[in-house]
């Protein structure tokens, strides 16, 4: 009976054992039970009369805004409406109630994560041993799991928030899931566990933005696992990188009379413009769009058509089906992305021979004609249209008679680029500005950095330049216009200043799907966390549609926006230097907390799982586990006997 509740499973090939889920739900149910009993009976301390408020109205609290905490809020104070305190409706147990349970399951991830882990690391230490028992250590890492999560869940922080109403159980929650499903994927790979992996990574940075430094442990693996992915994953960050240090620059404030900066020169917003024509714009995009998915959808019919697939097992799939008809174009296939991105290209470049002059406020006025940006955007398309053309044409090598002409044409398209950018004025400092003028020293060493690196680790795969080349020109670009004073960061959504680097962002995941080795795996995590980091665009649909009584900082608006998502209201992160007195002060502080929440024995436990190892002393091999775990049972009784020894004055130990 024993045997069969822990580790008896009928499904084949699961990754979680039963004897993982007992622990998981042996944590959750005990942790749940507890939490349930203390929870508190109405509005207690700290921010739960804000938070209270904010989930039964379905508002806004404080910055971040905390979209996904809210949504679970309101769905809890209305699921357990009919709960009353004192005669009282008290939505805040309701929510209270979240919290209990958003701490219990995050208790019993920590069970799982820490059970299957033992379990491996028992069985990985102890491989090739006649002697070792399995069934024994995996009842020993349950034991494990389970105690240590409930020390994690009656830690006094744990508990003190699993039992009101706020935000950090649903914090511990997110960090404990991604943690589990990272140790998933490194032990065992797949593309749909490092998408779901992305979404709730994405998800959580919404409730508390902190938990972008989980994403370190995530990378490590990644870079242990898959050198190949992280390469690509790289790749797609540096461009992301380069795009975000563009849009904080140009969110300065320009140089102006009596200012002291540091600041650097913009040209003055344009009043009247002659706005180019926004259909041929509009048509330009879609066929550039159109050449992507074009390129796309007929590589990945080449690809099936070259595999020769059983066509006995392609006819009972429509989606198969449908690949084989289209792979007749498939050979046509550079001519037709490249075709259609030209097309758009020219559409983009004449789009400025038809214009209208307008009126335009400040906000979305540009800072130099439009033409001059029409143009830089169709040089920069037909340097697109190039790369397409030569990457669904790239065989074997780069000098190859199908592909040296189109690396040859971007190139050129690249050249050309580069004279129209150089051509455009520089904007000069106001008279009468007292400050210093802008560094941009370290920006450009930064830009020429990273794209180097771009080249060089572009350069180890199949159809990298053609990757490189399309990203470069857009980052050498933004980057001349923001120098010579034409580019500004990131504005109102209503302005094209807000969507080119939208625009951009969907550019890069489409060039590293179609592009890069392992294009689609990378593209779809991208895209997943995104979906995740989304869920912030409730905030300003609920302060504009239901005007909720807690609607904190007016996120309908662009500027309470940006409050809300940049955490305005908090002091900014500033790390300490490591070689000074103030860092080894902090991490006392860390260490006497850690002490305080799990005290010292608890804490301890944490490092023996690093000690599964052993050493041969002559001919004998001694486990460190058990010298480790005999120092720990010293330590343990002299700690608790803090009395027994004193130091004299003469500063000798002595027994009292």
């Amino acid at each position: 009976m024993i045997k069969k509740l822990f580790w008896g499973d009928p499904r084949q090939g699961v990754f979680f054992r039963r004897i993982d889920w007992n622990a998981f739900w042996t944590a959750t149910v005990i942790s749940f039970l507890v939490y349930f009993f203390t929870l508190g009976p109405s509005v207690t301390l700290e921010d739960s009369g804000e938070l209270a408020v904010a989930g039964d109205h379905l508002g806004v609290p404080h910055p971040p805004g905390y979209p996904i905490w809210t949504i679970c809020a309101y769905l809890f104070s209305r699921l357990f409406s009919w709960v009353t305190f004192r005669g009282q409706p008290t939505p805040a147990w309701s929510i209270s109630l979240m919290s209990g349970v958003f701490a219990a399951l995050a208790a019993g991830l920590t069970a799982m994560l820490i059970t299957r882990s033992a379990s491996d690391m028992m069985r990985d230490a102890h491989e090739g041993e006649e002697d070792f028992q399995q069934s024994e250590s995996d009842l020993l890492c349950w034991a494990g799991g389970v105690g240590g999560s409930l020390v994690f869940a009656f830690s006094p922080v744990m508990w003190s928030q699993a039992t009101i109403v706020e935000v950090y159980t649903l914090n511990a929650l997110f960090l404990m899931w991604i943690f589990l499903l990272t140790y998933r994927w490194m032990r065992c790979p797949a593309d749909k566990i490092l998408w779901l992996t992305a979404f709730v990574f994405g998800l959580g940075l919404t409730n508390y933005q902190v938990l972008l430094l989980a994403a370190l442990p995530l990378v490590v693996m990644i870079f242990l696992r898959d050198i190949g992915l992280f390469r690509d994953f790289l790749l797609v960050g540096i461009p992301f990188l380069l795009t975000a240090h563009v849009l904080q620059i140009g969110s300065f404030l320009p140089a102006a009379p009596g200012a002291n900066g540091p600041a650097y020169a913009k040209f003055m917003p344009l009043s009247r413009v002659a706005v180019p024509s926004m259909a041929l714009l509009v048509t330009g995009g879609v066929c550039v769009a159109f050449a992507l998915i074009s390129a796309l959808v007929l590589d990945a019919c080449r690809k099936v058509k070259e595999r020769g697939a059983d066509r006995e097992k392609q006819k009972s799939s429509a989606c198969a089906t449908c690949l084989e008809k289209l792979g007749g174009l498939s050979q046509k296939g550079a001519w037709i992305a490249a075709g259609a991105a030209g097309f758009g290209a020219i559409l983009v470049l004449f789009s400025a021979a038809a214009t209208h002059e307008v009126a335009v406020a400040a906000t979305d006025a540009p800072l130099l004609a439009p033409g001059v940006y029409t143009s830089v955007a169709g040089l920069i398309i037909l340097v697109l249209a190039f790369c397409l053309g030569g990457a669904y044409a790239y065989k074997e090598r780069l000098n190859d008679k199908e592909t040296l002409p189109w690396l040859i044409a971007a190139g050129a398209a690249l050249l050309i680029l580069f004279f129209r950018l150089s051509a455009i004025s520089d904007a000069v400092l106001p008279q009468g500005y007292m400050g210093a003028p802008f560094d941009w020293a370290l920006p450009t060493v930064g830009l020429l950095g990273a794209l180097s690196v771009l080249f060089l680790l572009s350069a180890t795969i199949p159809r990298g330049v053609f990757y490189a080349l399309p990203v470069a020109a857009v980052q050498l670009a933004v980057f001349v216009l923001l120098r010579k004073g034409g580019m500004n960061g990131l504005t109102h959504p209503t302005s094209w200043w807000f969507w080119w680097p939208v625009i951009w962002n969907f550019l890069i995941i489409g060039l590293a799907g179609f592009m890069l080795p392992n294009g689609r795996s990378v593209a779809l995590t991208t895209l997943f966390a995104e979906l995740g980091i989304s869920f912030y665009i409730y905030m300003p649909i609920v302060s504009d549609l239901r005007n909720p009584p807690m609607n904190w900082g007016y996120p309908r608006t662009w500027e309470g926006f940006k409050h809300a998502i940049t955490r305005g209201q908090y002091e900014k992160l500033a790390p300490s230097d490591v070689f000074t007195k103030k860092f080894l002060f902090q991490l006392g502080t860390y260490f006497t907390d850690l002490r305080v929440q799990f005290t010292l024995i608890a804490a301890t436990l944490g490092f023996l799982p690093f000690t599964l190892w052993s050493f041969r002393v002559r001919t004998r091999r001694i486990r460190a586990v058990y010298v480790a775990t005999g120092l720990y049972l010293v330590t343990c009784f002299l700690w608790s006997f803090p009395n027994l020894w004193v130091v004299n004055r003469c500063g000798a130990w002595t027994n009292c």
